[in-house]
């Protein structure tokens, strides 16, 4: 099913559907990594995206002038009910989690020629602890908010920036939340803190 990964506590969709495909066949399975290109030409300076629907979603960690990213901070819930946060977890330092995929070496032995790079999803693999998050990009810890500790996702600056998977059930509800979202303003859209 296609689920939309989670939403702000503002109410933005965080959506890691992927925006174009190698030859435009999504059957093909190869999905082009909207970041290889920076800046990407179709997210704007906030990580977000206006679909054809007119529809505004992150594809990244949510920027905000004020930019209080320099802290943990709750960004919102996903679809299976686990919250989300950024990759900070100490503001002295700024310590950053880290995710354990990497690009894959070689030749693409189908799809697209040439090596991996980076321009396409599956040009990456997870590799068990080579970070500190799991394949879904989430790991087990106390937060602000959950001082007895939860599993909890983790929007990356690196690859996937958006988790891929879900670790509990997705509910039904986020499959159909792209049609009930109306277009934002522009206005609110720029100047929300998530």
């Amino acid at each position: 099913k296609n689920y939309v990964f989670g939403i702000t506590t503002t109410g933005i969709v965080i959506d890691s559907t992927p925006l174009k495909y190698w030859l435009n066949k999504p059957t093909l399975k190869w999905e082009y990594n909207y970041f290889f290109y920076k800046p990407s030409p179709k997210i704007d300076s906030f990580n977000g995206y206006i679909n054809k629907f007119g529809e505004y979603h992150y594809k990244g960690i949510p920027k905000t002038k004020k930019n209080i990213s320099k802290v943990q901070h709750l960004i919102g819930y996903a679809a299976d009910g686990f919250p989300i946060y950024n990759e900070i977890i100490k503001k002295k330092n700024k310590t950053k989690l880290k995710s354990s995929y990497k690009i894959k070496k070689g030749l693409r032995p189908s799809g697209p020629t040439g090596k991996h790079n980076g321009q396409y999803n599956q040009d990456y693999i997870y590799v068990k602890n080579k970070g500190d998050l799991d394949i879904c990009n989430g790991k087990f810890g106390k937060t602000k908010e959950y001082k007895n500790g939860t599993y909890y996702y983790v929007l990356t600056s690196d690859y996937p920036y958006i988790p891929r998977c879900f670790r509990g059930t997705p509910d039904y509800s986020f499959t159909t939340l792209k049609k009930q979202y109306q277009k934002p303003k522009k206005q609110f859209m720029r100047t929300s803190n998530y």
